[in-house]
């Protein structure tokens, strides 16, 4: 299955320059967010916002074919 992953502000920019902000991840089928994290490298998951296709997913969550990833850093401030 293929999913669209989108990586927004420190994830994006943590990418070689050249790179899309959205890449194509080829993944078998039953695979989880948490797998796809992992494939790119993510450990900490308790660190960012992930919607598949705009809505709120975890790690446990399963993906579906042709979904669209968006993986957004949390900021702290104040």
């Amino acid at each position: 299955m293929k999913v669209t992953v989108e990586l927004v502000g420190q994830l994006g920019r943590a990418r070689p320059s050249g790179h899309a902000p959205a890449q194509s991840e080829t993944l078998p089928e039953g695979a989880t967010l948490g797998e796809l994290l992992a494939r790119l490298g993510i450990a900490n998951a308790g660190e960012l916002i992930a919607l598949q296709d705009g809505t709120p997913a975890r790690p446990d969550t399963p993906l579906r074919d042709g979904a669209e990833i968006r993986l957004i850093p949390m900021v702290d401030g104040g």
